[in-house]
């Protein structure tokens, strides 16, 4: 489908652009000016605030800024990217599945992708009064309750869709895992081991050593039943704050959504959210609380048996992001005290369910 706005980067966004975005969008605006600031540590792809300066005012329901998100200026990250395919996925989401996803997402005004250059402009809701939420404090408890059910509303939105099997561009991995292969993570490890080994414990790292050795048999293609999934549910990737005096969450960055097993969300999410203590006293209550949503919407035959089969072997994947995420993407100090977080919350999470043997 051709895209009825040219994509263009960040700086050459105007006036006379936006005021063609947003009519599109269905705003009967005429934008005078915009201010453009950046914010965000993203590590692939980069994020803007455009507030927007209207000529006679901004009209009723126009919005005053919007989210603008680009692709990375960084030439590496940029390259990771197109391989994986992440800025079609978000891109694509935020025109075709947000509507229907079953969850709290930013509207989208603009959602533009070319499939020769993979560029891509997205122009979102501002959401600005709520928080981002950050992988090193975690959620509290209470906000972890509401991802966990948000979570099992976006995996029934979708469950086993004949149309996600069906389409063209949404990404359904032949393997259990859909981003790094056996030999990218064999290859990355030397260096991996030589970076950040020594600020690893002893038994992190015996459970990332053990991944990577025994990648080819975790990633081996699996049965069972499929859903919309985030793929990287973290705290960086929530806004947060409070509505009607309940956590009020928000769902963002789609560059990873894929059409595959929603277990792997959840136990991504639990392991680096809450503290091991936390995490393991709340665990089965939390767990309890996400098969009773997504039985509400509508999913059967997916009892505890099975969501633990899933859930026990997934407990792997914030460790594969974390090593081979922090060896391909732009190297910042947060960048590499993040991947080590969800290190550590991952290995304490397989220990914690007996994992190891998932590679035996």
């Amino acid at each position: 489908m051709p895209n009825a706005l040219p994509i263009v980067p960040p700086d050459a966004i105007d006036a006379t652009w936006l005021t063609k975005a947003l009519r599109a969008s269905g705003h009967d605006v005429e934008v005078r000016g915009v201010t453009t600031e950046q914010i965000g540590t993203g590590q692939i792809g980069d994020t803007f605030r455009l507030t927007l300066d209207y000529a006679g005012g901004p009209p009723a329901g126009a919005p005053r800024s919007v989210i603008g998100k680009f692709p990375s200026a960084n030439a590496e990250s940029r390259q990771a990217a197109r391989l994986f395919r992440i800025y079609q996925a978000e891109a694509l989401f935020y025109r075709e599945l947000a509507a229907t996803a079953g969850m709290r997402v930013p509207h989208p005004y603009l959602a533009l992708f070319d499939e020769e250059t993979h560029d891509f402009v997205l122009l979102l809701e501002d959401l600005g009064h709520l928080r981002g939420g950050n992988q090193m404090t975690g959620c509290t408890l209470a906000e972890a309750r509401v991802v966990v059910r948000e979570a099992a509303r976006l995996h029934a939105s979708h469950w086993e869709d004949p149309r996600l099997y069906a389409s063209p561009w949404i990404n359904r991995p032949e393997t259990a895992w859909s981003f790094y292969t056996a030999d990218q993570m064999r290859g990355v490890w030397p260096g991996f081991v030589e970076r950040h080994g020594p600020s690893l414990a002893p038994e992190v790292l015996d459970v990332a050593r053990r991944l990577v050795e025994g990648f080819d048999r975790w990633n081996a293609p699996r049965g069972g039943p499929r859903s919309l999934a985030h793929n990287d549910l973290r705290p960086d990737n929530l806004l947060l704050g409070e509505r009607d005096g309940v956590p009020d969450v928000v769902v963002v960055d789609w560059q990873t959504m894929t059409f595959s097993y929603g277990a792997s969300d959840l136990t991504y999410f639990l392991s680096g959210a809450l503290p091991p203590d936390t995490r393991r006293a709340h665990e089965a209550k939390l767990i309890a609380s996400y098969l009773e949503e997504l039985a509400r919407g509508g999913v059967r035959d997916y009892g505890e048996r099975e969501f633990m089969r899933d859930y026990r072997h997934f407990s792997f994947t914030a460790a594969a992001i974390a090593i081979g995420s922090s060896m391909s993407v732009k190297r910042t100090e947060r960048g590499d005290a993040m991947f080590m977080a969800m290190l550590e919350g991952a290995a304490r999470h397989v220990l914690d369910l007996d994992a190891l043997a998932v590679l035996a």
